[in-house]
């Protein structure tokens, strides 16, 4: 009998146990945070922790400096909605605020907190694009609610855009990739805490698109991201693109600081810190800073992009040039599931007037198609235009539109990620994909026979790029390639491996490994189809063979 009354005694305690037990609150290093439960596409519950913070707010003195750990907080801070985004230009949805004080992340489980030990579940990590200058990973940009019933733990950042995450001098009194550290600093967070969110940190996969996926090409070539990842999820974006990299970053800082202040004369990175945190944020963005190199996209004042920094700086990120980096084969050797859509230039298209013109630019000069990043010689360079130009048309751009907007598409981004592939795949296993379905889920240009920039993300997340969270309001045919796109990314994320084993879903199609021999890859049309040698990128390399040369930094 005194047994029994032990016994029950043990069972209330515990039944009081698990009732004062409150799922939605855990407990970090720095403190409690009290998430909420959403509702999955398919009506499951899981849990949403917003606007975790992962640095400490970088105002202040901590404006243009590395990021650091964040203080602890006292009591449980409410980590139930996004309400701030970093600094940048463009409008905000639903009026969030857009501040200096942004290095927040969100986390997203299927798992309930219970304060014992969970199975652990795959972990993709998610970086945003935006050309180092827009967006953020707030639920209003990136909802996850469809990658949630795939049981996988998505993680989405924001990091430092625009001047104040690039902008850099050489010497490293302003520090360069700020926004690239910030990133780095938030994979060591999910390396620290995801287990308590039911993620396993053993099975992280790294995922971005546009300048989110150049970002983590970046990554990958440091040695300071070693053992935060075991794959790469690439979309339309690498450290190999001519929109990745700035190889003057002093002259661009300091041309901010004398269109602030013509007074602005000193030569001192010193004194151009000091004056820089002075002036108000808005005056750090709203500049119009323009490229001295002129091509369709620097046109439009994109300046604020990732550099090489001394590698006698100890922190640095950077120190070497991208393609010469995976030539060499130093680069993490993890797998990568990478791809293009079949027209990049689509949905970054700048406006008529800007466009146009450069298509008048390109007509008046071969050597106007070859970016000086390439290392030609002056003296090849007409030469060199001029084979690079035949290989899209014998005539002119502005007498075949289609033709140059295939040029752009892919000297910009479709030619580098392709590369990119091509030198992991003699590493790593290698996944190539060209996205080529258009349907109006995928919004942009209807009277397009193409699809465009990162189109496929439509059919991974709801949010401010989707017109309805709701797939139901769509064709059927839409419908279908969205589980089709889910299904492939999240296998890759849980396998390493977009089709680990034959799936009628996706055409029964074991998906070949890209290799620089046999360039097979899988076109995401209204059907999977396995093909060969994407775009022209092997007419393109044999041009660029023959006459870039090193130091190689793009292509």
């Amino acid at each position: 009998m005194r047994w029994c009354k032990i016994l029950l005694i043990a069972s209330f305690i515990s039944g009081l146990d698990s009732k004062c037990f409150q799922p939605n609150i855990i407990k970090l290093p720095d403190g409690k945070i009290r998430g909420h439960t959403l509702k999955s596409a398919k009506g499951k519950t899981f849990y949403a922790y917003q606007e975790i913070p992962y640095a400490a707010p970088p105002i202040g003195n901590r404006r243009f400096a590395e990021p650091e750990e964040p203080e602890p907080w006292k009591g449980i801070l409410n980590a139930t909605k996004n309400t701030k985004v970093c600094m940048q230009t463009k409008p905000s949805p639903g009026g969030i605020e857009t501040t200096e004080d942004c290095l927040y992340l969100n986390v997203y489980t299927p798992l309930k907190s219970t304060g014992k030990k969970l199975d652990l579940l795959p972990v993709v990590v998610y970086v945003h694009g935006g050309v180092f200058l827009f967006e953020a990973g707030g639920i209003q940009y990136y909802d996850p609610k469809y990658l949630m019933d795939y049981d996988i733990v998505a993680v989405m950042i924001n990091y430092r855009l625009g001047a104040l995450g690039f902008l850099a001098t050489y010497d490293g009194t302003i520090p360069g990739n700020l926004g690239l550290k910030d990133t780095l600093m938030a994979l060591r967070w999910v390396n620290k805490n995801i287990a308590k969110f039911g993620g396993d940190k053993t099975r992280v996969t790294l995922m971005g698109s546009s300048s989110g996926a150049m970002s983590l090409s970046y990554l990958q070539q440091s040695k300071l991201a070693t053992d935060l990842a075991r794959g790469y999820i690439l979309d339309c974006g690498t450290s190999f693109s001519t929109i990745s990299y700035q190889n003057d970053p002093d002259h661009y800082a300091f041309k901010l600081a004398r269109m602030l202040d013509k007074n602005f004369t000193s030569n001192s990175t010193r004194d151009l810190l000091e004056f820089l945190r002075r002036r108000p944020a808005e005056d750090l963005l709203y500049s119009p800073i323009y490229s001295d190199t002129y091509n369709v996209t620097i046109s439009l004042g994109f300046v604020w992009l990732p550099s090489i920094e001394d590698s006698s700086y100890e922190k640095a990120l950077i120190t070497k040039p991208m393609v010469e980096s995976y030539m060499k084969g130093d680069f993490q050797k993890a797998p990568i599931l990478i791809g293009t859509a079949n027209k990049e230039i689509i949905n970054i298209t700048p406006e008529p007037t800007v466009f146009f013109s450069e298509v008048k630019r390109y007509d008046s000069s071969y050597k106007e198609l070859i970016n000086p990043y390439l290392n030609v010689s002056e003296e090849d360079r007409e030469q060199a235009g001029k084979e690079y130009k035949l290989i899209y048309t014998d005539g002119k751009f502005e007498d075949d539109i289609d033709a140059f907007m295939s040029f752009v598409s892919e000297d910009e981004l479709s030619t580098p990620i392709i590369h990119y592939a091509t030198l992991v795949s003699e590493h790593a296993p290698a996944y190539f994909w060209q996205f080529s379905y258009r349907g109006l889920m995928g919004g942009g240009y209807q009277t397009i026979p193409y699809a465009g920039h990162a189109e496929n993300l439509f059919y991974l997340f709801a949010g401010v790029y989707a017109f309805n969270g709701d797939p139901a309001i769509y064709p059927k045919e839409d419908q279908l390639n969205m589980a089709r796109v889910l299904k492939i990314w999240t296998n890759f994320i849980k396998y390493q491996n977009p089709t680990p084993e034959p799936d009628e879903l996706l055409n029964g199609i074991i998906w070949p490994k890209f290799s620089s021999d046999r360039s097979e890859y899988v076109d995401i049309d209204r059907n999977l189809t396995i093909r060969r040698n994407p775009k022209n990128y092997k007419k393109v390399k044999a041009v660029f063979d023959k006459y870039a040369r090193p130091p190689y930094y793009i292509y």
